[in-house]
């Protein structure tokens, strides 16, 4: 599930910066760093890359430069 929800969070993200260019301009300061974004109650933990202007999936979550915990309460 984890995998899914990755791929979906990943898209998702994409696509929003098909919407807003400017956006993604921004997303050049931090080419090739990691990011995860873990969710407490679930204790899933996704993680994507900055490339290129875009989102891509990763496995490396042990080594991520930034990370976001959200709670769903």
């Amino acid at each position: 599930m984890s995998s899914t929800l990755n791929t979906f969070i990943v898209s998702s993200f994409n696509r929003y910066l098909d919407c807003d260019p400017e956006r993604a301009q921004d997303l050049q300061s931090i080419n090739a760093k990691t990011l995860s974004i873990t969710i407490k109650e679930a204790n899933i933990t996704i993680c994507m890359q900055v490339c290129d202007l875009r989102f891509i999936e990763s496995e490396h979550t042990a080594d991520c430069d930034a990370g976001i915990i959200v709670s769903v309460n």
